[in-house]
């Protein structure tokens, strides 16, 4: 008998709840699980009473004043109201999540939508640019969870060296076929320019670590003098 008490004292420190359950008082939600966990250990047979014989859930219910109708229950019920590792019950204790999926697919339709400008935006720009009311911080915390991060654009010149060499003798042969300003005056451009009050200098973007050479992550490499001449000369 003094093997039997023994048992059940470890199946009381295997448990949550060190005491048994009170005779005719309400089984609470903490008993309830208690009582769950010892049952899986005395259905596994590793527990054997004086007589050598495996304890079952009656003797557990005897040790634990409870009928063995309300015992298996319990036992079969899959959820005790509890909400840690529920299977059946979401978890609605904590601090609610600042940052949804929803607001993380919002701030990534900015970063790949509007390309260039959108990858050089502040943490608060862009969480103020896709509609989110969070701290940049927040949004930086959230992003970095899938591999994003701020980091320095790499410069890139958009135009081969060869093919600068073909525009400017292009560009020549031009010059001597129409070489006084009237004779420019039936010939009409069209392209897209931009224009900026001098360099920019080095940028940040934000991006993962496999987009280092997406093109929305590149930033244009300009010669030193043409550098100096768009600082000394602003169009």
């Amino acid at each position: 008998m003094q093997l039997f008490i023994n048992c059940f004292e470890i199946i009381d420190n295997l448990s949550s709840i060190n005491m048994p359950h009170i005779l005719n008082k309400h089984w609470d939600t903490p008993h309830k699980a208690a009582l769950q966990a010892q049952a899986k250990l005395v259905e596994s047979e590793i527990l054997y009473d004086a007589n050598g014989n495996a304890v079952t859930c009656r003797q557990l219910f005897t040790h634990q004043h409870i009928s063995p109708t309300i015992g298996y229950r319990i036992i079969n019920s899959r959820d005790p109201r509890r909400l840690a590792h529920s299977e059946i019950r979401a978890e609605t204790r904590g601090r609610k999540v600042q940052f949804t999926a929803r607001d993380t697919r919002a701030v990534e339709r900015v970063l790949w939508r509007c390309g260039f400008d959108g990858r050089v935006l502040s943490w608060d720009a862009l969480a103020l640019e896709a509609g989110v009311d969070v701290s940049g911080r927040t949004v930086r915390r959230y992003l970095r969870q899938k591999d994003y991060r701020r980091c320095l654009a790499c410069q890139r010149s958009w135009i081969a060296p060869a093919l600068v060499q073909i525009r400017v003798r292009f560009a020549r042969e031009m010059l001597a076929k129409y070489p006084t300003p009237q004779h420019w005056r039936n010939v009409r451009f069209s392209d897209e320019v931009h224009f900026g009050f001098g360099s920019v200098g080095r940028v940040w973007v934000t991006r993962k670590s496999e987009e280092a050479f997406c093109p929305d992550c590149v930033q244009q490499k300009k010669k030193k003098s043409e550098e100096e001449d768009s600082a000394r000369v602003h169009c």
